[in-house]
């Protein structure tokens, strides 16, 4: 009888350390597994979301790091091409030259300037250009007016005719059209870029210059009239400047 009383707490202590204590183990390492398991489960999907947010990064990058590259390598045609384009939407008002190209169209044409003057305007709705407002008077024929109206067109810089009003010359003969002396007012505006400087590294290269539509449309501008400066200080201090 005290020998199977004195086996009792051999097989209670056994039963705690090779039974009961190892499931207490089990379960609190499960416990203590989930606890930190589980932030990093629950932060996943925003992982996940941050994971694919680079993956398109730097898709982007690669993708503008092959146009720069194109850019690169035809650097002399990307410098011819960008000077066509100044030419024709300057990143500046440039107004002397605006105003140098309109007199040098107008006195090939055979009119006979009066008035030649500028004011500025705002920005348009987009907010990327601004406009230069032109005020010309001259004296011509009809013809002589045509064929300004057509060169100015065939002009690289864009100009646009806001205004256009004539009337036959005070005292002048009636003649057929082509020929009637006339008095012309004209209301031109000629955009130009506005230039900001925030270049941000994702903002991706939007233009190819391998693409078809750029090509055409750089060999379309090919086919306009650039007008270099020339400054022409024989008339300054006359009453008429424009006047030969």
């Amino acid at each position: 009888m005290e020998l199977a009383k004195s086996g009792k707490p051999k097989i209670a202590k056994d039963f705690f350390i090779y039974f009961l204590l190892p499931i207490l183990l089990l379960g609190g390492t499960a416990a203590l597994s989930v606890l930190i398991a589980y932030p990093a489960y629950k932060d996943l999907p925003v992982k996940d979301s941050e994971l694919k947010a680079l993956q398109e990064k730097d898709l982007r990058l690669d993708q503008k790091l092959k146009k720069l590259n194109d850019l690169t390598d035809f650097k002399e045609i990307v410098d011819e091409d960008l000077k066509l384009v100044n030419f024709a939407l300057p990143s500046e008002a440039e107004v002397p030259l605006l105003l140098t190209e309109v007199q040098q169209i107008a006195k090939e044409s055979g009119l006979a300037i009066g008035a030649l003057n500028y004011s500025s305007s705002g920005p348009n709705e987009a907010g990327d250009t601004s406009r230069v407002n032109v005020f010309l008077n001259a004296k011509g024929n009809f013809s002589q007016t045509k064929t300004f109206l057509v060169t100015l067109e065939k002009a690289a810089r864009i100009v646009d005719i806001s205004t256009i009003r004539f009337s036959s010359l005070k005292g002048a003969s009636p003649q057929s059209l082509e020929v009637s002396e006339i008095d012309l007012s004209l209301g031109l505006t000629s955009p130009f870029l506005f230039v900001e400087s925030k270049a941000v590294t994702e903002d991706p290269i939007t233009i190819d210059i391998r693409d078809g539509a750029f090509v055409k449309f750089m060999n379309n501008l090919k086919n306009y009239k650039v007008y270099e400066t020339v400054v022409d200080t024989s008339n300054i201090g006359k009453e008429n400047p424009f006047v030969q």
